[in-house]
């Protein structure tokens, strides 16, 4: 499937605070797997062909139906089995890119409440600097301790973001820092490209994006959603 960008969706946590037994990205969101939003609001998106979705290496046989429904319905072009850690996951995401696409978009599954408009804001400051990254300013104030739990000073937190996914890269931008991801074990997708010296661009998310871990954030997403359907 040809387009302009192509995503990774990371979806092999397994979610052990959550309390499930199911891997996270299977854990019900109203009503449907937590995968499906993300999955749905890519395919929202014009100019996003092939989607590569990571999933958890254990799955049983319900596991597998529920699977097998979304790659159909949302035209999924290729898993990959995840790694112990997110950058592994990543990774194996990356290498089952088979296209010839200008972008490549890296997003978590535990992020359902994205919008189709955010992913196109991204994608369009991605294509003017060469990487970009959805995040949110800081609102509370910013306090760096020592070793002590004592107070050094007080940070200037208009400076300071949240950084979210999506993150949006230029194809040989994102590949050739995952080249060196096991040097640096990061946490962020942009860590690897910033460790390269290239720029990275925030875009503001207005809107919630939060990342699900905890039985109640699984409580808040809901009621965020407020009856919406994947991809709306």
């Amino acid at each position: 499937m040809s387009g302009r960008v192509a995503a990774v969706v990371v979806a092999a946590g397994r979610g052990r605070r959550l309390g499930r037994p199911e891997p996270k990205a299977f854990v019900p969101l109203a009503g449907r797997p937590m995968l499906a939003y993300s999955l749905g609001a890519l395919r929202a998106v014009d100019g996003v062909g092939e989607l590569v979705v990571v999933l958890p290496t254990v799955r049983d046989r319900a596991l597998l139906a529920a699977w097998t429904e979304l790659a159909r319905r949302y035209q999924v072009t290729a898993s990959a089995a995840g790694g112990e850690h997110r950058w592994q996951s990543v990774a194996a995401g990356l290498g089952a890119l088979t296209g010839e696409s200008e972008l490549v978009l890296i997003h978590d599954a535990a992020r359902p409440l994205v919008r189709p408009e955010l992913i196109e804001a991204v994608v369009r400051r991605a294509a003017d600097v060469g990487a970009a990254v959805a995040a949110r300013p800081l609102t509370d104030t910013l306090k760096e301790a020592d070793e002590h739990l004592l107070v050094r000073r007080t940070l200037d937190r208009r400076r300071y973001w949240r950084a979210e996914t999506p993150q949006v890269f230029r194809r040989a931008l994102i590949l050739e820092a995952y080249g060196r991801a096991g040097e640096l074990q990061p946490t962020d997708d942009a860590q690897l490209v910033e460790a390269m010296g290239a720029a990275v661009a925030v875009v503001e998310n207005p809107g919630p994006n939060p990342k699900i871990t905890t039985p109640d954030d699984l409580l808040l997403a809901e009621q965020l959603l407020g009856g919406r359907s994947p991809g709306t």
